[in-house]
């Protein structure tokens, strides 16, 4: 079984993996940083090189009143991306729709494409899809890798995220699909908030750098924001040189 612990270069994250690696081999255990060099090494090596990631944030609900969907939810998924490959997307695409006739930049909609860059060359193609109108509540991660893929699924209190073992293997001029082991992770039901609150009372009690920091929050919005200024002209928009 793999162990994750986030906040690996902080104080409490090193002392949890202290004690972990009493218990079981190094082997067992996966530290997650916020350094970004850190976190794409770990990225990588879980699932290989990185082909895609998908996100959704829908669901039948009010929406806010003071922003569109996408600074409301998408950026959450936009922030996560950055914390999993550990860079900011090159350009940016989006489509969005203000159907219920709001006024102002006050989307309903959203659906974004992100593309990074990839070690080999190949773009890493990422999606992010919000909005209040589809029946339900979908709130899921995707992450498919050449080795490996995993889906998180944040509506399950326990068992969120499921690993598959799938791999696509040339064999001369054919190319099989080989579908691998599934395996299940277990997590103890936690309160987000709650969780979120206490990682930043410890980053000032301990007087280290949070999980997320003010650097991070300014990127989601640069990114959100060409996010925007795309839907608005139906082009791609480049922010590979601006941070």
């Amino acid at each position: 079984m793999k162990i994750g612990v986030s906040g690996a270069s902080g104080h409490l994250g090193k002392a949890v993996i202290s004690e972990l690696r009493q218990r079981a081999s190094d082997h067992d255990i996966v530290a997650i940083s916020r350094t970004p060099e850190t976190v794409s090494g770990r990225a990588q090596g879980r699932f290989g090189e990185i082909k895609m990631l998908r996100a959704n944030f829908s669901g039948f609900k009010r929406p806010r009143q003071d922003t569109g969907v996408t600074f409301a939810d998408s950026i959450h998924f936009i922030d996560l991306f950055k914390f999993l490959l550990g860079k900011s997307p090159r350009r940016v695409h989006a489509v969005m729709r203000n159907f219920l006739g709001r006024e102002g930049e006050m989307d309903d909609e959203s659906l974004i494409v992100l593309e990074y860059d990839g070690d080999s060359g190949t773009p890493i193609l990422a999606t992010v899809e919000a909005g209040y109108h589809l029946p339900g509540k979908v709130r899921q991660l995707t992450i498919v890798g050449k080795d490996s893929s995993a889906v998180c699924d944040y509506n399950v209190a326990q068992y969120k995220i499921k690993t598959f073992e799938n791999r696509h293997v040339r064999s001369g001029a054919e190319i099989k699909a080989t579908e691998g082991a599934m395996h299940q992770l277990e997590f103890p039901p936690e309160e987000p908030l709650r969780a979120e609150l206490a990682a930043f009372l410890d980053a000032i009690e301990t007087r280290s750098r949070p999980l997320v920091d003010g650097v991070d929050g300014m990127e989601a919005v640069r990114v959100v924001e060409a996010a925007i200024e795309s839907a608005g002209t139906g082009k791609w928009v480049d922010i590979s040189s601006e941070f």
